[in-house]
């Protein structure tokens, strides 16, 4: 734990500037307010959803999140030879595009999915939504990074992916810790409307399972993409970018962080961007995302545990 906040103490000291990480809040202040106010994910951006253009204003969102930030504070800090890199901008643009790409893909919520009755189908949809950002993200990381990066020198994992010298002690403490507010968010009523993700009491027993035996494929699936989200920002916009940009690379991810919790609760969007920063700098320090995995994983579980608790044991 100790080694953890000394991360944190340090990259602070050392990355701290008042213009770049002032621009930084007063731009999310802004989007955040804004999209909450505006309704702007569920209502605007969203209502675009399984139209062509919908690729475009999904990829166009993230872009603007992360360079809105990016290119002022390489400015700022008067390393604006770095955007006369074309690499920099394929690498990073590569990288934000997936997220959009992932959220774009609608075509396995067209299927048939045969003679299933709608709940078979809705279940499946379900756990189809968890598998696509695997498949869609993570995946094309790994060639990216098998094709492109796995033979550079500083390149000893797959964008931080290892537990070889990883003590995941630490990181288990901090769950303990995030506990007890998880616990008390999972009495607010926008919580509950969130979560569990799936809700098998509304299913009439697809495929003859339980509601144990749903939740538990649920749930695999459900961990899995959090360990794409980990990979892609963590791995590929912190570790993945450091060559280029160096510690610079963590304010850029925050922003298109919080971005990606705009249709979530509004204090989990604002959670995000502490997170995000935590997780990034430990990333970014450690040459490690493995801790953040267990992080975002344990966390996303208890959010889970604790709404189902809501549901069957405190109604």
């Amino acid at each position: 734990m100790r080694k953890i906040i000394g991360h944190l103490k340090n990259h602070v000291k050392e990355d701290f500037h008042p213009i770049t990480y002032g621009w930084l809040l007063i731009f999310l202040v802004t989007t955040i307010s804004l999209n909450y106010y505006l309704n702007y994910e569920l209502g605007i951006l969203n209502s675009f959803y399984r139209q062509p253009i919908s690729l475009l204003f999904y990829c166009s969102n993230f872009l603007f999140a992360y360079y809105a930030i990016a290119v002022p504070q390489l400015l700022i800090l008067k390393k604006g030879y770095i955007l006369k890199n074309y690499k920099y901008w394929l690498r990073s643009a590569f990288f934000i595009c997936l997220v959009g790409h992932s959220i774009y893909f609608f075509i396995y919520k067209d299927l048939s999915y045969g003679d299933h009755d709608v709940y078979e189908k809705y279940f499946l949809k379900k756990v189809m939504t968890e598998i696509k950002s695997f498949i869609l993200i993570f995946i094309p990381l790994f060639l990216f990074w098998f094709i492109i990066d796995r033979k550079k020198p500083d390149s000893e994992s797959f964008y931080g992916l290892k537990l070889k010298n990883t003590n995941l002690l630490p990181y288990g403490i901090m769950l303990l810790i995030m506990t007890p507010l998880i616990f008390w968010a999972s009495f607010q009523p926008d919580f509950q409307k969130v979560y569990p993700i799936l809700k098998p009491w509304k299913l009439l027993n697809p495929f003859g399972l339980s509601d144990i035996q749903q939740l538990a494929i649920h749930e695999v699936f459900y961990g899995l993409s959090f360990l794409t989200v980990e990979t892609l920002f963590r791995g590929a916009l912190v570790i993945g970018m450091v060559k280029l940009v160096g510690k610079d690379a963590i304010l850029p991810m925050v922003a298109m962080y919080a971005f990606l919790h705009f249709g979530k609760p509004l204090g989990e969007t604002i959670g995000s961007v502490f997170g995000g920063y935590i997780l990034g700098v430990i990333a970014l320090r450690s040459k490690h995302i493995f801790g953040g995995v267990l992080i975002h994983i344990g966390v996303a579980y208890l959010m889970e545990a604790t709404a189902l608790w809501q549901h069957y044991f405190n109604q």
